[in-house]
């Protein structure tokens, strides 16, 4: 109890940094949100979009990202930055993806704010505001939605927006302890599991976000959003229901291929197999499956995407961390069960080979320990 109530403190303080951040802002000048495509960084640009509209901005643009497309087109972050936004706000997308932007504004009046909870980055610059759990403990786990709505909280009443960060905070695995402090309040305790989340009615509005998002796409889902009022106005979205009934039939098909071209290694507790699919996130949501299932293994999904395989690492156990692992290789991050990167289709073969003496070296490690 004391260690969280530490760990709040600090988090404070970071957050005045954020308030800082936000009080050089001209509330006449254009800010330009960047957030990830995921259900996480669009619930996260709601509850922000939201809050500095009640606060008095006015001129906001949005525009929406991905890890995978950062890393194959980094310059994306560049075009943003060079446009005549005075101010960006960057959210659930790691800094290491964009390190190379950071010269763009070194020299420059223009302010970054990062909200991001993945594995921390070292940034130096003077108008650069980094916010960041792991900053005060690496193992800290606060999705972006919990965390800006943590952060917009202490500068307006947004309580009308706290089922949005729910459904974020859901959709991005952060059941825990360091998160329950709301989820708390909308999830029983008998259901405040990882395992069990997906049976209640939050739980079943993550796995429709996360339909939403790989369907009608993260703009759409953005802007349906942010006309909402509450949580009984999001269960009768026709295009979401629609969206969640699609990804379901999908999802179920994709699994069973997944499942039947599994390969094991049982000296690793490793796990890959290959997946081809028509919707976004249903490789991510099929290893989720697989890994709550098969607690005990390493999985490793590749996905086939023109000419390139994208990556989907899980290890519900948490032997063997995930983020870090895909960091060292250089394909990708993530956090410690979970984690996404790409590689080349040539490159297949010899990133498997890699990645097993990894986690070779890593086993050895934890045992000389």
């Amino acid at each position: 109890m004391k260690k969280a109530k530490e760990a709040k403190e600090s988090l404070n303080k970071l957050f005045k940094k954020a308030e800082n951040f936000l009080s050089k802002v001209s509330k006449k000048d254009r800010l330009c949100i960047v957030h990830d495509s995921d259900p996480d960084g669009v619930c996260s640009a709601v509850i922000t979009i939201k809050t500095l509209k009640k606060l008095g901005f006015e001129k906001i643009v949005t525009k929406t990202s991905s890890p995978d497309l950062l890393k194959r087109k980094s310059s994306e972050i560049n075009k943003i930055l060079d446009k005549k936004f005075e101010n960006t706000i960057i959210l659930d997308l790691a800094p290491h993806l964009y390190q190379k932007a950071f010269k763009k504004i070194k020299n420059t009046k223009k302010y970054l704010l990062i909200f991001d909870h993945h594995l921390t980055s070292e940034i130096k610059l003077k108008n650069v505001v980094y916010i960041n759990p792991r900053l005060i403990k690496k193992r800290l786990y606060m999705p972006t939605s919990y965390l800006v709505f943590k952060f917009f909280s202490q500068l307006a009443d947004i309580r009308d927006a706290e089922w949005v960060a729910v459904i974020g905070t859901i959709a991005d695995y952060g059941i825990n302890e360091d998160t329950k402090d709301m989820l708390g309040k909308y999830l029983k305790k008998k259901k405040y599991d990882v395992r069990k989340v997906w049976s209640t009615d939050y739980g079943k509005a993550a796995m429709t976000m996360n339909a939403a998002t790989a369907i009608i796409g993260a703009e759409k889902s953005l802007k349906i959003l942010l006309q909402l009022k509450n949580f009984t106005q999001f269960k009768k979205v026709r295009e979401f229901k629609n969206s969640a009934e699609n990804f379901e039939k999908e999802f179920e098909k994709k699994k069973k291929e997944v499942g039947k071209k599994l390969e094991f290694y049982p000296e690793f507790d490793l796990s890959f197999s290959m997946i081809k699919t028509k919707y976004k996130h249903i490789a991510s949501a099929v290893s989720s499956r697989i890994s709550r299932e098969k607690p005990q293994i390493t999985l490793i999904l590749f996905e086939k995407v023109g000419k390139i395989y994208k990556i989907h690492g899980r290890s519900q156990s948490g032997k063997v961390n995930i983020g870090l692992l895909f960091t060292k290789l250089n394909v990708g991050g993530g956090h410690v069960q979970a984690g996404g990167g790409s590689i080349k289709e040539k490159e297949l073969h010899k990133f498997k080979e890699r990645l097993m003496e990894e986690i070779k070296t890593y086993q050895s490690t934890k045992k000389a320990k």
